[in-house]
């Protein structure tokens, strides 16, 4: 009887795998047209990455840069190593159409979701590893940024740092760190430096995960020196950066800390900025944000669902059951150790968002506290499957319908929805002009617009390379 129950648990955790696989292969399907357009901010990490592949050049003229910076009206923004080059070798291999160029980012956000059920694993096993794929695939958060080019550098930041945190804590964060190991989190946690969405995170994992394995003699000196070295090897282009101001220029101008938005709210001192700051993050944690409306721009929330599914529903109106099962357990199913390092996420990821003013709600700049959301939630999903076998059944169910209910609005009715939120206009122009193979009369019709960089990308993609700087041709030529 115990052998054909364990056979049950076992087959069930395969299925959730499964579905699960399934969920993350369907975020490669339609990105031509869903969402549709190309934003201008997506154009122009992608004019970089393309001029870079076909003349050695970014946007800026600059040859093989550690960084290309993008000055704009907000801000710098900055596309970093971790992100131009991987982009450069992708799309030499799979082509430089917006759907290749939004595919990157979709392989980001699944590996993200691979190293996050190995968070999982290293804590729970098998079944932990399929819960975090399964919530993780199925999480509309993902789901919807993941299929556009805005966050795929902060994609690639976050999934350098699950990356590394799955490698510090293997087997609960109780095995020796190894040396290659050791310089593999370094790079991780330099790389999710790189991106203003990332940073508070990886600062507050990284002391969080290195100081116990430090003193508890897990991380020896020759591991040390090699997380240090890969560490500042990866840390280049951020350490580039520490000269000027681009770093965190675009991160001040729009902060909670920015003296002149201080003054226009009537907020001072750090009683006002905290008050700003703890209403920030009563946005983002509203079950409005998280369950039922979302990050109203379309350009991050699909505009169907919250940030999070039914599923993902289910699980946190669970939590007190699970608190309450954990708590009459004998074998404390869930180590404090987790637990902290979950709620340090997901305070951090919002916390990121939340020391922002403008456009709040934010989706994109709290994409960092989704990973760890999701391991929260597998923590209750352990539990609750642990008293009733049955319950991943149950959760497959509930996924199931859910897709049946969103997939088919995601294709047919959100690219109607969103055609202006992601600038149709301009891509439907470049494509008439490149199908009567004149890209010319594209760039002539929007001589005058700016960003340049945002139509570099289109001539670029149509012609080898036309319209940047390193092609000797200019972006309205």
């Amino acid at each position: 009887m115990r052998t054909g129950v364990l056979r049950l648990r076992m087959d069930l955790t395969t299925l959730v795998m499964v579905v699960a696989f399934i969920a993350l292969a369907l975020r490669f399907v339609g990105l031509n047209t869903a969402p549709p357009g190309f934003h201008i901010d997506e154009a122009v990490a992608g004019a970089n990455i393309v001029c870079l592949a076909e003349t050695g050049a970014d946007t800026t003229g600059a040859t093989w840069p550690l960084n290309s910076v993008w000055e704009s009206s907000a801000g710098a923004v900055v596309f970093p190593a971790s992100l131009l080059y991987p982009g450069v070798a992708w799309v030499s291999v799979v082509g430089d159409s917006v759907a290749s160029l939004r595919a990157f980012g979709v392989l980001a956000s699944v590996v993200l979701a691979i190293a996050t059920a190995g968070v999982a694993y290293n804590f729970f096993g098998r079944k932990g590893f399929a819960w975090a794929l399964l919530i993780s695939a199925v999480m509309p958060w993902t789901w919807d940024l993941g299929r556009t080019f805005l966050a795929s550098g902060g994609m690639v930041g976050r999934t350098a740092m699950m990356i590394a945190i799955f490698l510090l804590t293997r087997d609960r964060g109780t095995r020796p760190v190894g040396i290659l190991a050791a310089g593999v989190a370094g790079i991780g946690f330099a790389t999710a430096l790189g991106y203003n969405g990332t940073r508070l995170v990886a600062i507050v994992m990284a002391i969080l995960l290195l100081v116990p394995l430090v003193r508890r003699g897990l991380l020896q000196f020759p591991a040390i020196v090699s997380l240090l070295v890969g560490g500042l090897v990866a840390g280049i282009p951020v350490l580039a950066l520490l000269g000027g101001n681009q770093l965190l220029d675009r991160a001040s101008n729009v902060s909670i800390l920015n003296s002149g938005w201080l003054e226009e709210t009537g907020l001072t001192g750090p009683i006002g900025a905290l008050a700003a700051f703890t209403r920030h993050m009563g946005l983002h944690l509203s079950p409005s944000f998280l369950f039922f409306n979302g990050d109203d721009q379309l350009r991050h929330n699909s505009g169907i669902t919250g940030q999070l599914g039914w599923l993902e529903l289910v699980l946190t109106l669970l939590i007190p059951v699970a608190i309450w099962l954990a708590w009459k357990s004998n074998d404390h199913p869930v180590s404090g150790r987790y637990l902290l390092l979950v709620g340090a996420g997901v305070f951090t990821g919002l916390a990121t968002a939340a020391l922002s003013t403008s456009a709040l709600p934010h989706a994109q700049r709290s994409l960092s506290a989704a990973p760890f959301i999701a391991l929260g939630l597998t923590a209750v999903a352990i539990v609750i499957t642990n008293r009733w076998q049955l319950f991943p059944a149950i959760a497959v169910g509930i996924s199931l319908i859910f897709g049946a209910w969103f997939l088919p609005q995601y294709f047919n009715d959100f690219p109607g929805a969103a055609e202006d939120r992601f600038n149709s206009f301009i891509r439907n122009s470049a494509d008439r002009a490149e199908a009567k193979g004149d890209i010319g009369l594209f760039l002539n019709e929007f001589r005058k617009w700016t960003p340049p960089e945002a139509f570099i990308y289109f001539a670029a993609a149509a012609e080898n390379g036309r319209g940047c700087p390193g092609a000797g041709f200019g972006a309205t030529q």
